[in-house]
């Protein structure tokens, strides 16, 4: 009777800079290792050691155009006088940071839902209520999904495709789907990481990982 032990195969330390494609709204990069012949993929694991994040800054600077900070009692709003919301890629899960306000309201303000002229915040997250004002601004930074596969196959081994990368220092996987987990017994595999930016903002600015794949390596005697 053989014993397979469960084995890993490590990243080396994939930065954003190191993608390929990195032009539009995903981004990709292929393990400098590869997996065994035969090997049984049963997970992954990412560590994320920089937040994966597509960002742009959105400004109010005169001529009458503003943006107001409403407080409901229930979730709080942003709204802006041009409407602009939606035409600038806002969408639902973005985060934002404001700055240049009276108040301060600060960093990480999650977007719940998105109109041409109010985002939607959650429950009591601005600092105080503040009339249409100019001279603000809104970095906006989008959410981010990873998942492990190959080249020709990208989510092979990721039966969770909505793994978020876009926090720092968290720790996040998947399992594989089983009808995915042969690699194929005739030649090695690279795995390949593949980022997917919200669909707002293009290209990721930042974001630093190592990615650990768990096999059974089915050769093994």
């Amino acid at each position: 009777m053989k014993t397979h032990y469960i084995k890993k195969l490590v990243s080396q330390a994939l930065k954003i800079a190191d993608f390929e494609d990195n032009e539009d709204t995903t981004g990709y990069v292929d393990f400098d290792d590869a997996l065994p012949i035969g090997a049984m993929v049963l997970g992954w694991k990412a560590a994320v050691s920089e937040a994966f994040e597509a960002s742009t800054v959105y400004t109010k600077v005169a001529d009458g155009d503003t943006l107001a900070f409403v407080q409901t009692g229930d979730a709080d709003t942003i709204t802006d006088s041009e409407n602009g919301f939606v035409t600038a890629g806002f969408e639902a899960g973005d985060v934002i940071t404001v700055a240049g306000a009276t108040s301060p309201h600060g960093a990480g303000i999650a977007i719940v839902s998105v109109a041409a002229g109010t985002l939607t915040l959650g429950d009591d997250v601005l600092a105080a209520a503040e009339p249409g004002i100019d001279g603000v601004s809104l970095t906006v930074t989008s959410t981010a999904a990873m998942e492990v596969g190959i080249t020709g196959d990208v989510n092979k081994y990721s039966a969770d495709r909505t793994e978020s990368v876009a926090v720092i220092n968290t720790t996040l996987g998947s399992m594989a789907l089983a009808l995915d987990a042969v690699t194929g017994f005739s030649a090695e595999k690279t795995p390949r990481v593949t980022v997917t930016e919200g669909g707002n903002f293009g290209a990721l600015d930042t974001g630093e990982m190592i990615v650990t794949v768990y096999y059974l390596d089915t050769r093994d005697n």
